[in-house]
């Protein structure tokens, strides 16, 4: 065979392999083709998925941890995160503005009752357990804390109205053990326990005034 009809191609150690250069040819267009249909049915599968799936990333306007967030309607919403990060969006969440920014807080819970009465809850848990929960009025545009108790963070709250509703600790300095679950009937004000066992409590659901349920570890 001529020189010219065999291709060369070393590899590691030495080795050398001879290939015709026209079967080569062949080979590697072969393996071209096959290479590029390969990719575009994985594309195609990709991209069906993704769209099936019916996500579409939205952009935050933050850097920082989002932790809940919380619908009123289809187009308005809230959002909490690390450093007290209270964010609202008006049409859908394809933009977010900022509520309150400022404070060492994770904002872990948010819930509207209707449009204007909301509340969010949080806290500091490193070095030291704080819990906290702010409250609007206005939809937001002014939030005031009504609950601040060192000892335990807030997890999570659930309302059935603008007054009645419950919250869930993560420790309890009223049934001094890990983990509670408070009720309100003054949209906040004020709580009194309901439950303390050693648990640490991170959700909470009422269908209505007597019955629901709450979850942990």
């Amino acid at each position: 065979r001529r020189s010219s009809d065999l291709f060369a191609l070393k590899r590691k150690y030495n080795i050398v392999i001879f290939i015709k250069t026209k079967n080569f040819r062949k080979a590697t267009m072969k393996a071209l083709i096959y290479s590029s249909v390969i990719i575009m049915i994985l594309f195609q599968s990709y991209s069906i998925s993704y769209s099936q799936s019916g996500w579409i990333i939205q952009q935050s306007n933050t850097t920082r941890n989002l932790n809940d967030l919380f619908f009123i309607n289809t187009m308005t919403g809230w959002c909490t995160g690390d450093s007290n990060t209270i964010l609202k969006t008006t049409n859908g969440g394809a933009n977010w503005f900022f509520q309150m920014s400022s404070g060492y807080n994770k904002l872990s819970s948010v819930f509207f009752a209707d449009e204007n009465t909301g509340w969010c809850c949080g806290g500091i848990t490193n070095p030291l357990k704080a819990g906290v929960i702010y409250k609007t009025t206005n939809s937001g545009s002014y939030w005031f804390m009504i609950y601040g108790l060192g000892g335990s963070s807030v997890n999570k709250l659930f309302f059935i109205d603008s007054n009645t509703g419950f919250r869930t600790d993560d420790s309890s300095p009223m049934y001094g053990s890990s983990g509670s679950i408070s009720k309100t009937t003054n949209g906040g004000m004020n709580w009194f326990g309901l439950l303390g066992g050693g648990y640490e409590f991170t959700a909470v659901k009422f269908k209505d005034q007597n019955t629901g349920w709450a979850a942990g570890y």
